[in-house]
């Protein structure tokens, strides 16, 4: 007991330190880095990327304004964050029948655009991609959901070019979105902006290939890797979840 007391504390340091640990251009990046960067100025925010910019607030507590950085330091900002699984002893439940019944939309879509832009506080990059619906599989919010429609759907992270500079912010347990791939997306319906954003950090996955992947480096809750077996899965629970919601 007191040797995985030991581990759990030992893994809880190493997830602490490495969440505030920020790399920076020298280092090599990542494949997903590569994204085309958003020409931005400071504070020139659209209405809905301000209305978007309040949800990631908190992700920039802790760091000077981007702004500010920038200036001081010729070789811009690529600051990875790193996640841990939570550790429990408890079993978890299933994560497509739990994603199913919060979720306010589920789609399978693909990459049209991005745009990313710094928030308000001056202090985090986040994303508001355009995406092509393929399907919708569920649909709870007032937004008219329907497929071959593009609808918005933000995320933190992204790559902005301030100053001639390039910036960029990487979470890992929301991976952005890319060109040329297609996505199955558990989605929270934003009444402001008629827009999206996923439901928490397991609620994306890539189904470009026959092979599901989770665009969380977090997930530790198993899920269907065959496609086929996948999109039945999350057919089969919100079903489950909508017969559930009929009962209530």
């Amino acid at each position: 007991m007191r040797k995985l007391c030991l581990l759990i504390t030992s893994v809880t340091l190493v997830c602490l330190i490495s969440r505030f640990f920020t790399l920076h251009s020298q280092q090599p990046e990542r494949p997903w880095s590569y994204e085309v960067a958003t020409p931005v100025q400071q504070d020139d925010l659209t209405p809905q990327q301000r209305e978007h910019s309040k949800l990631y607030e908190s992700y920039g507590t802790n760091r000077e304004k981007i702004r500010d950085y920038v200036l001081k330091n010729s070789d811009g900002i690529q600051a990875v964050t790193i996640v841990c699984p939570f550790l429990s002893l408890e079993p978890l439940p299933d994560v497509v029948t739990e994603l199913s019944g919060k979720a306010d939309a589920v789609v399978t879509a693909s990459f049209v655009s991005k745009s990313s832009q710094i928030t308000a506080s001056g202090k985090y990059v986040f994303t508001d991609y355009q995406l092509r619906v393929e399907d919708v599989l569920k649909n709870l919010s007032t937004g008219d959901l329907k497929p071959e429609m593009t609808i918005t759907v933000t995320r933190p992270g992204g790559r902005v070019l301030l100053f001639g500079h390039s910036v960029s912010f990487t979470t890992m347990d929301f991976k952005p979105l890319l060109p040329g791939r297609r996505y199955l997306l558990f989605l929270t319906y934003i009444p402001s902006t008629k827009a999206y954003s996923a439901v928490n950090h397991e609620s994306s996955f890539d189904i470009t290939d026959t092979r599901v992947e989770t665009l969380s480096e977090a997930m530790v809750r198993p899920f269907a890797k065959d496609l086929r077996e996948f999109i039945t899965s999350v057919k089969t629970a919100i079903a489950a979840a909508q017969r559930k919601g009929g009962a209530q």
